[in-house]
């Protein structure tokens, strides 16, 4: 079993992710890529490449193996951003205009052909935009304005709503953590 957390940012993932697994012994958190790695050495998103896909690939290689890992020691990994946000991710920049109609479907391709092991429920956290706005500020960080941006989120979403294959839960994230969290362990019992 894995578990993947995913939406906006300042959608309060990391925390929960953390508190999750504080409460529940059975639970890992997986960190998400600028955990692993300063975000200061992430490609340029805008130019975004080929190449640069192939950095995420291999921070997400670095994730499969921990997983992996977990897995066997019988613990269920908690994932704080799954790699469907990095298809998610240039989806909402093709759908933005930002780079070409098409280039999401070679970001999707190029991660489908590493055979990644994909969680087996997704839990999006759906923020309002005045709440993420008011977070950014509370906890300011260095990243793209588009992040932020609402027709961005709106299809950012849409890309992890879509993913048929696995079921995804609606978060309500607009509340505190601790309301945020009962709603996961409502929705999930592992």
């Amino acid at each position: 079993m894995i578990i993947a957390l995913e939406g906006l940012c300042y959608a309060g993932k990391t925390t929960t992710c953390k508190a999750l697994c504080q409460i529940q012994k059975d639970l890992f958190p997986v960190a998400e890529y600028s955990k692993l790695i300063n975000p200061s050495k992430f490609p340029d998103y805008k130019c975004r490449t080929k190449e640069s896909i192939i950095f995420f690939i291999k921070l997400e290689k670095i994730r499969q193996k921990i997983i992996k890992e977990k897995i066997k020691e019988g613990l269920i990994p908690v994932l704080d951003r799954s790699f469907i946000s990095c298809i998610a991710f240039d989806y909402a920049m093709c759908k933005m205009g930002i780079k070409n109609k098409n280039f999401w479907k070679t970001t999707e391709k190029l991660f489908l052909t590493q055979n990644f092991i994909l969680p087996d429920i997704i839990f999006f956290f759906d923020v309002s935009q005045v709440e993420i706005k008011t977070r950014a500020k509370e906890n300011p960080c260095k990243m793209p304005s588009f992040f932020v941006n609402v027709k961005f989120n709106q299809f950012f979403k849409e890309f992890i709503v879509s993913q048929h294959h696995i079921p995804v839960k609606i978060i309500n994230a607009n509340v505190e953590p601790e309301t945020v969290m009962k709603q996961v362990l409502t929705k999930f019992k592992p």
